[in-house]
């Protein structure tokens, strides 16, 4: 599924969901090569599955899943503990749980009842591409309204506006760190050349505005 700080998520389906249609509930394994450690996740558990099989019955399906490794922090207690994170973007809300290596357990994140602009981003295109930066996971939507964030310092979830630029509904963009907190967003320009694009950089940290 991919690599984080020497460490490779792999997943491969364990059922299907009652709907018949691709797998939201994985197996999940966590290798460490240089440590020679590998730790099989156990299940997510069942009163979050449950709660998601029943939204997704109500929603006809429409939802995106992803499962990913948390970056390390300077605050790991050790080397070798790790968090992995399972996210279910529903079309109503995201729902997600994160799994500590420390405590060999899932906890649930807060779902969020609401979150301003979250269905006028979802209910076009679903969120396409992910990025890290400076603490924080941005969902970048096929729409240019509203990015989700998860901030992993207080496991909340957020929208912010989109820059005010145009792109391609779907077109890739890049988010990434530069210095003294700051977050850039690199925005190729329509109709123009592939190395012409914009750059819109945060003010100094903070999320909502650019």
């Amino acid at each position: 599924r991919e690599a984080s700080d020497g460490r490779v998520l792999l997943d491969r389906p364990c059922r299907h969901d009652e709907l018949g249609s691709l797998v939201i509930f994985k197996e999940m394994v966590v290798c460490d090569p240089l440590h020679r450690q590998c730790l099989l996740l156990p299940p997510i558990p069942d009163d979050l599955a449950a709660s998601a099989v029943s939204h997704l019955l109500i929603e006809r399906n429409k939802r995106f899943a992803e499962c990913f490794l948390v970056p390390s922090s300077d605050d790991e207690e050790e080397e070798t503990s790790f968090r992995v994170i399972w996210l279910l973007v529903l079309q109503t809300k995201p729902v997600a749980a994160v799994f500590s290596s420390g405590t060999g357990q899932w906890q649930v994140l807060s779902r969020s009842e609401s979150l301003p602009g979250f269905l006028l981003s979802t209910w076009k295109v679903w969120f396409m591409s992910r990025h890290y930066a400076h603490g924080c996971f941005y969902w970048v939507s096929g729409s240019s309204e509203k990015l989700l964030v998860l901030d992993i310092r207080m496991m909340e979830f957020s929208m912010v506006d989109h820059p005010s630029c145009v792109r391609f509904l779907g077109d890739d963009v890049a988010i990434v760190e530069a210095g003294q907190g700051i977050t850039l967003m690199f925005v190729p320009k329509p109709d123009t050349s592939r190395l012409i694009y914009t750059v819109w950089r945060n003010n100094g940290g903070s999320s909502i505005q650019w």
